[in-house]
């Protein structure tokens, strides 16, 4: 049996829906009791059923951009265990991000080396590194995720200018671990980087310029799209 198999096989299927009906369900059951208790708080149910309304269509534009992933990522790790990943917990940089430093602590150059390789030994330690590293965050957010996000809260009402570049710091960060990743990669990947980040710049133009703010919900989408378009150009170029 070879890694392809293992993950586009039916036992990974069955074990994928059997974890994403569960969400589903938990979902489901958070989402009565919350409608419940905003009854009970005295909430119209018209109102009720136009923010559920609003939420389903805010909900599905963002979720171009996951879609988009899923299909990336699927061509890499099969198409069960990249939807579950992308379904629960996780994003495209992360997944990519954890896998390849799987299998280079296994001893393979890259990803696609390991995939070429067919052995299925190190398979097991990619998705267990996928799934429970970034249960540390969710642990963190837990316990102390509230009273973080509460001083920070208070800061920056206290504190506007100061407060507004502290939550910038956030955004620098995860670039600061991200961004070297793909500019040392090789030429494609840079070229690729800057393709979307001119994108994503040309939308942020047309929303200030221009007053486009419906547009902000496609930027994430379309830095994908016309970035995935872009590597296969910078892929024969370079």
């Amino acid at each position: 049996m070879t890694v392809k198999d293992i993950l586009g096989g039916a036992p990974l299927y069955i074990a994928v829906i059997i974890g994403l009906l569960f969400i589903i369900l938990l979902a489901y059951l958070f989402f009565r009791k919350a409608y419940q208790r905003a009854i009970e708080l005295g909430f119209e149910k018209a109102l009720l059923r136009k923010v559920i309304k609003s939420s389903i269509i805010f909900t599905i534009i963002p979720s171009i951009a996951i879609v988009i992933a899923l299909f990336s990522l699927a061509s890499v790790l099969g198409i069960p265990w990249s939807w579950f990943r992308l379904s629960v917990v996780g994003s495209l940089a992360y997944e990519l991000m954890a896998a390849e430093m799987s299998v280079t602590g296994a001893g393979y150059s890259s990803l696609g080396d390991f995939l070429q390789s067919g052995d299925v030994t190190a398979l097991s330690t990619i998705m267990f590194v996928m799934s429970f590293s970034i249960i540390g965050g969710l642990i963190f957010n837990l316990i102390i995720g509230k009273k973080l996000h509460l001083s920070l809260q208070n800061y920056q009402e206290k504190n506007n200018e100061w407060g507004s570049l502290a939550m910038s710091y956030f955004m620098l960060g995860l670039a600061a671990v991200f961004l070297p990743l793909q500019v040392f990669e090789g030429p494609v990947f840079l070229a690729t980087l800057l393709s979307s980040a001119f994108v994503a710049f040309i939308h942020l133009i047309l929303i200030q310029k221009f007053k486009m703010t419906w547009l902000s919900e496609f930027v994430l989408a379309n830095s994908l799209i016309i970035a995935m378009i872009a590597s296969v150009f910078w892929d024969k170029l370079l």
